[in-house]
C-alpha cells in the first residue's frame, strides 16, 4: 500500500500538469462548448476560480511556459453519473438469410444482448425459415415458420447463452448471450 500511493500522488500529479498546459479540464465539457468556459472548468487565466479552489491551486505561481504550477495536493475526482436506461425495451435485429446469399445464415450469427431486450428475426430469404432453442428448459423458444420478409420477436428475459439453428437447416445456427444491465 505504502508502494502504491507515491505512484497515486505522481500519477495525479501528472494528470493535472496535463490539464494544465491543455487548457481544458479532463473528462470537461470545455472542448464541447467552443472552449468557452464553463461552471466547474478550471480557469487556468484565473487561478483562483472556484474550480482552481477546489483542486489547491490557489496562489500557484505559472512556471516559465506560462502555465500553472501543478498543484502538490492530492485531487478528488467528482464522480460521474451512470446513464439512466431509458423507458421501454431495447430491440436487437437477428437478420435471416439464405445459403446462397452474400451473408448467409443468421446475421449477425452471435450477440450480447441486455436481459428484457427484444431481439427481432427477420427472414430475409425467399423461402420460410424458422428460429428454434436448442435446448429443452424453459427458456427454450421455437418461432414456427416466419414467411419472407416477416419478423418474429422473442424477448430475453432470463440470463444465460442461448444457442439456436434454423429449423428448416440445421446446420444454420446462431447464439447470443443474455447479461445483466
Amino acid at each position: 500500500m505504502m508502494r502504491s500511493m507515491p505512484r497515486r500522488l505522481l500519477l495525479t500529479t501528472l494528470l493535472v500538469a496535463a490539464t494544465a498546459c491543455g487548457g481544458a479540464q479532463v473528462g470537461g465539457q470545455s472542448l464541447f462548448n467552443g472552449g468557452k468556459q464553463t461552471p466547474g472548468n478550471f480557469d487556468f487565466a484565473n487561478p483562483s476560480s472556484s474550480a482552481a479552489a477546489a483542486i489547491g491551486t490557489q496562489g500557484a505561481a505559472p512556471t516559465a511556459t506560462g502555465h500553472a504550477a501543478a498543484p502538490t495536493a492530492l485531487v478528488t475526482a467528482r464522480a460521474t453519473p451512470r446513464p439512466v436506461a431509458t423507458a421501454g425495451p431495447t430491440t436487437f435485429q437477428i437478420a435471416i438469410y439464405s445459403d446462397t446469399a452474400a451473408q448467409n445464415g443468421f446475421q449477425p450469427p452471435s450477440a450480447n444482448v441486455y436481459q428484457g431486450t427484444v431481439i427481432v428475426f427477420t427472414n430475409r430469404d425467399s423461402k420460410p425459415r424458422s428460429v428454434v432453442s436448442d435446448s429443452g428448459d424453459p427458456a427454450s423458444f421455437d418461432s414456427g415458420m416466419i414467411a419472407p420478409g416477416a419478423t418474429w420477436s422473442y424477448t430475453a428475459a432470463t440470463l444465460g447463452d442461448f444457442n439456436y439453428h434454423d429449423g428448416t437447416r440445421q446446420y444454420t445456427v446462431g447464439s447470443f448471450k443474455v447479461i445483466h444491465r
